[in-house]
């Protein structure tokens, strides 16, 4: 499984997270709780869930500027929601 860079805004760990069904939905931050959320996830029946995973990873994984940091001062929730995953 890809590795997950640090929270965009805070520079805080993150972790995936998991819908009731216990399948991945999405990435959390731990420390601002910043959460970029996968609408709705689309994978083959037989295929694991490191797949889907790895495609959220690598779309958390995306900066505009590696050496630029957003700080969201007033440390409010922020959701992303990106639509549909389809692997």
């Amino acid at each position: 499984m890809a590795e997950l860079k640090p929270c965009p805004f805070c520079g805080g760990k993150v972790d995936f997270n998991y819908n009731i069904e216990l399948e991945p939905d999405g990435i959390i931050c731990n420390n601002c709780k910043t959460v970029l959320r996968f609408m709705r996830v689309r994978h083959k029946k037989n295929d694991p869930y490191g797949v889907v995973m790895d495609k959220m990873a690598e779309i958390w994984n995306r900066r505009i500027n590696e050496t630029t940091v957003v700080q969201n001062g007033n440390n409010n929730h922020c959701i992303h929601n990106v639509g549909t995953l389809y692997l």
